[in-house]
């Protein structure tokens, strides 16, 4: 349940058997390109102490030191026979374009501690402080007799252009530990703190009687900045290092967006420890930061420096859980879960939990929902890009007497979410039982985007006044006339699974479940309303624990094939042109490559996965578990690529994925991933909150991705022009997806055809003919080149609004 982490790498050459603190940071020192780690420590021989740093030359992505160590040289003029915290932070304060050495340690000379800084100007390419030290400057205000640890982290926190410096320290007063910090605002060129300082800032939450070792960093994405605290707590035994993230800081340093859970180090070792340090780099050179968690380790006789690199560590807090989740026509994720799967906020009509996410900074941003509990509903989008939700949770299983138990009652409400700006608004409900005034509604159905542009709504478990256990009736909406919109009931079908059933629209527009209905897989033909049989066997069951994907849609006969995942063997349904074929069958795919694990054997079953469509034409299978349980989580990610029919294991999770998770494909090309009860739990405890991102092979370091551009909306049938100076292969639209239950019912990739114009960098591209191809709503551009050693490397995606012209 932690990010994928490094090696424990040693630092080589580490003297001194005492050490009161310590310190690294990651920069370009010698210019060419490559990040360097600076590391700092203070010696305790016996009498006055001494400050020391050097340098390992050019990480690479792994955080190995490729290029040598440098000597270790000693900071002039140290003071203090008796530190208590240190760190280092490297920025250029004086703006001549060669970085500076901030170096910080907290005296502890009896009675009240003291911090001070000082900084060597100018470090040349080989690491030597050129243009002298500073005078030594103490921070005010300090407090705490003892202190068990201190960093200090720099950027510009308050958007002005001048860097500001953090302090950040543990007070040990006697019984808890506290954490806090505080701001110097403006460092002037000298290194002084022109504009003041801030209010002492606590850490919330903090635990720990005992710490050896404290650091901060601060961390910006997309012009966004966190916040990054770590100590390492002493209990009886060996010592942990742990970590949390202050999410979004303030232009006055505040941590806004709530803090993180905290996150254990794994595989710590050593039960003494005489400091530690983190910074933040990109090693990798993907665009994600990585951490660096640097410790001394007190060993009998001489210490010993190591550090790790934890990659994928921005694992943001949710805040609420994730059960429900779209991505939006602006960019952001949308994502709810109104009671979140705890039946005491049903009764108490607690159901507001609406988040958007939005990649480019990780802010969250609350969105108030409607008033009913969308928790379990179903959802799709409509033509105008807004997503459509209907049914949900009228109260859960305890509290259902007769024929609906053990299944929860549904809701008839319907309310449709906005993204600009955020925000849900109620819509027509959906029809009561045919024949009567009451009943109807829906818990657990399948909403589906038509070729038309209505919306199905299909199954699911009707109201407590409903004579029926399952809803049999199908529904489809329009949203006019406006503002609410309109449904109609359009028939029964008594055999329809009564749990969101995997439906797929076909190129010749009819409605296939992959789902077993009656023991066969069946369509729908939305214009005549008949039912015939598709295919004469099933995938798997009726159940929800798989996952289905209609397969990439190319060439002008639209070859149709349908995927299904979660058993421990894949299955495929060939429907031939258009979909059109009958008498055909699921059949295995080729072999799977999971290897076994202590938690299960080869291959093994998802159940509760997620299947995702990637821009290169291949099929990400993520999350799921044997049983159910985080214990038996299936942390590898699998990719099919339905052209060679070969599965491979291109990497694995961070967190179990198992009930209730989602994953959504990105335009950057990641994927986003979120929520999942533990062990298929309920109650507010069991939610997982934390979201991580996958980033496919196509993302990796080295790896030139095109860039195109394109217009805002296409027309069916109608010739566009894009623009891309790369050799596109493919040009591909991926409707945007909303899943929930493993199950996402919007996405699908549709192959465009394209030549190159005469001018250069343009090329004429011919959009989808109808809506049975392409129905009408969101969807993702992107082009594709194909590398010299054959891989298919997608650019970042462009929204465009696909439909009738």
């Amino acid at each position: 349940m932690h990010p994928s982490w490094s090696d424990v790498k040693a630092v080589p050459g580490w003297f001194g058997s005492e050490n009161q603190g310590a310190g690294i940071a990651v920069a370009d020192i010698s210019g060419n390109g490559q990040p360097d780690i600076v590391v700092f420590h203070i010696d305790n021989p016996g009498g006055e102490n001494f400050g020391y740093y050097r340098i390992g030359w050019n990480l690479d992505g792994n955080g190995n030191v490729t290029g040598g160590w440098s000597p270790v040289k000693p900071v002039p003029g140290w003071f203090g026979a008796e530190n208590q915290g240190a760190g280092i932070a490297i920025v250029d304060i004086n703006g001549n374009g060669r970085p500076d050495l901030v170096v910080f340690h907290v005296d502890n000379p009896g009675g009240e501690n003291h911090g001070f800084y000082r900084v060597g100007c100018d470090l040349d390419t080989s690491g030597n402080v050129t243009a002298g030290w500073t005078a030594v400057k103490p921070v005010p205000g300090w407090f705490g007799a003892e202190n068990q640890g201190a960093e200090i982290a720099i950027a510009d926190i308050n958007g002005n252009g001048r860097p500001d410096l953090l302090v950040f320290h543990i007070d040990n007063p006697g019984g808890e530990n506290h954490g806090y910090y505080r701001i110097g605002w403006n460092l002037d060129l000298a290194g002084n703190v022109a504009g003041g300082w801030s209010p002492v800032k606590p850490v919330p939450g903090w635990f720990g009687a005992e710490d050896q070792g404290a650091a901060v960093a601060i961390v910006g994405i997309g012009g966004a900045r966190h916040l990054v605290v770590f100590h390492i707590d002493n209990p009886a035994g060996d010592n942990v290092g742990h970590y949390r993230i202050g999410w979004n800081l303030d232009a006055a340093g505040n941590v806004t967006g709530g803090w993180g859970e905290v996150t254990p180090v794994p595989g710590w070792f050593g039960w003494e420890n005489q400091g530690a340090g983190v910074a933040v780099a990109d090693l990798r050179g993907d665009g994600e930061p990585d951490l660096l968690v640097f410790h001394v380790d007190n060993p009998a006789g001489e210490n010993h420096g190591y550090y790790r690199v934890g990659y994928n560590f921005l694992l943001m807090n949710s805040e609420i859980l994730a059960v429900h989740a779209a991505l939006m026509p602006t960019g952001q994720v949308a994502y709810f879960s109104g009671s979140q799967h705890d039946i005491d906020n049903n009764r108490a009509d607690r159901v507001d939990a609406t988040r958007f996410w939005t990649p480019a900074t990780r802010a969250i941003r609350y969105v108030r929902s409607p008033a009913q509990d969308l928790f379990c509903c179903g959802h799709a989008f409509l033509p105008d890009g807004r997503l459509v939700a209907a049914g949900g949770t009228d109260a859960y299983n305890e509290e259902v007497p007769g024929a609906h138990h053990p299944h929860f009652p549904g809701l008839r409400e319907t309310n449709i979410l906005s993204a600009a700006p955020p925000a849900w608004a109620a819509a027509a409900p959906m029809g009561p039982q045919p024949g009567r005034t009451v009943g109807g509604g829906r818990w657990y159905p399948t909403l589906l985007t038509l070729p038309d542009g209505k919306v199905l709504a299909i199954s699911g478990h009707p109201t407590n006044d409903d004579t029926r256990h399952n809803n049999t009736s199908l529904e489809t909406y329009v949203p006019t006339p406006a503002p609410a919109g309109a449904w109609t009931y359009r028939g029964e079908r008594t055999d329809v699974p009564d749990s969101y059933p995997r439906l797929h629209v076909l190129p010749n527009g009819d409605v296939l479940s992959a789902s077993a209905m009656g023991g066969l897989t069946r369509r729908w033909n939305p214009t005549s309303g008949a039912w015939s049989e598709a295919a004469t066997n099933v995938a798997y069951d009726a159940d929800i624990w798989w996952s289905s994907v209609i397969l990439p849609l190319r060439g002008t006969d639209y070859n149709t094939r349908i995927l299904a995942v979660g058993g421990a063997s894949a299955r495929i349904l060939d429907l031939g042109a258009g979909g059109t074929a009958t008498g055909v069958a699921w059949n295995d795919t080729g072999p799977r490559t999971v290897a076994a694990t202590p938690a299960h054997g080869a291959n093994p079953r998802r159940l509760h996965c997620n299947s995702v469509l990637m821009p290169d034409g291949t099929v990400l299978v993520l999350g799921g578990s044997t049983d159910g349980t985080d214990a038996r989580a299936v942390m590898a990610v699998e990719r099919f690529d339905p052209a060679s029919g070969v599965w491979s294991a291109p990497g694995s999770l961070a967190i179990p994925r198992v009930y209730h998770s989602v994953a959504l494909l990105l335009p950057d090309g990641q994927v986003w991933i979120a929520g999942s009860d533990h062990n298929g739990g309920r109650g507010m405890a069991a939610r997982e909150r934390r979201i991580e991102l996958y980033r496919p092979p196509y993302m990796r370091r080295g790896l030139r991705r095109p860039s195109i551009s394109a217009p805002r909306s296409i027309g069916y049938g109608a010739t566009f022009t894009l623009t891309s100076f790369q050799a596109l292969q493919e040009v591909v639209l991926i409707r945007c997806g909303s899943v929930t239950h493993a199950y996402n019912a919007d996405q699908r990739y549709i192959s465009l055809a394209f030549q190159p114009d005469a001018a250069f960098g343009s090329f004429s591209v011919v959009a989808p003919p109808d809506g049975r191809i392409a129905p009408p709503g969101p969807y993702l551009l992107f082009g594709v080149i194909v590398s010299t050693t054959g891989e298919r490397i997608p650019s970042i995606g462009k929204f465009v609004q696909v439909g009738p012209a």
